[in-house]
């Protein structure tokens, strides 16, 4: 439902990209921004973010793997990924 909802509006940028591993940079997140704008100050999306995203990765490949690394309502000023290929 997310994804319906505020994936055409949300922005991404691909900061590293190789063989066994990425890193991407979400900029512009509609839910965090919904979020802010209806004064919410629990963290409703940084554990459901890291639990899509790595249920995303492990369909495409079951070796792969993903990390939050930073994240928007843990104070960083952006959510960032690292997508793993595991040996």
């Amino acid at each position: 439902m997310l994804i319906i909802n505020y994936g055409p509006k949300q922005s991404y940028e691909t900061l590293e990209a190789t063989k066994e591993k990425a890193r991407l940079r979400c900029t512009n997140c509609q839910l965090w921004n919904q979020v802010q704008a209806q004064k919410i100050t629990d963290d409703i999306c940084s554990v459901h973010s890291q639990h899509w995203w790595d249920g995303f990765v492990k369909a495409m490949n079951p070796k792969m793997t993903s990390t939050l690394v930073k994240a928007r309502p843990r104070g960083d000023s952006v959510c960032e990924w690292v997508i793993e290929l595991k040996a």
